[in-house]
């Protein structure tokens, strides 16, 4: 039996529903800030850090920029981690300094505010959806809305 998404309602699914790819395919950023390397940043607590500001990444784009010691890249939420960074400092604990310069206020500890992209084997990581949920459970839902799973029936 085949419905629907917007007839399923009530029903449970009789099988899994596999995404098509792993979920994020890229380590990207959770908030809106700055990549950087969060050893530059140790202690900008109680002293803040300012940093020249070396490339943007927007929410989609990708950069072949590597970032080096010393440096920050402007990054919006889900835009992919550049190389050499490891961390996100959150754009609220930050103040941009003329054009080309950020001063950062809070130290962060690598892996901070970064996704990281799934790395288990595909069949396993790629389920969202179990056999005997309902399509309106929050794994569930939305199905048809993921690029991963573009599917409108189940």
């Amino acid at each position: 039996m085949s419905v629907d998404f917007v007839d399923a309602e009530g029903l449970v699914l009789a099988d899994d529903v596999v995404a098509a790819e792993q979920v994020p395919p890229f380590d990207n950023t959770a908030v809106d800030g700055y990549a950087v390397i969060a050893a530059d940043i140790a202690g900008a607590d109680g002293s803040p850090v300012e940093l020249p500001v070396v490339a943007e990444v927007a929410a989609g784009a990708h950069t072949t920029h590597v970032l080096h010691r010393g440096q920050a890249i402007r990054i919006a939420t889900g835009a992919p981690m550049p190389a050499g960074a490891d961390a996100v400092v959150m754009v609220e604990d930050t103040e941009r300094v003329g054009d080309d310069r950020v001063r950062i206020s809070a130290s962060v500890e690598s892996g901070a505010a970064v996704r990281r992209r799934r790395r288990r084997p595909a069949r396993r990581s790629a389920v969202r959806g179990r056999h005997g949920r309902h399509p309106g459970d929050r794994r569930c839902a939305r199905l048809g809305q993921r690029p991963s799973c573009p599917r409108t029936r189940a």
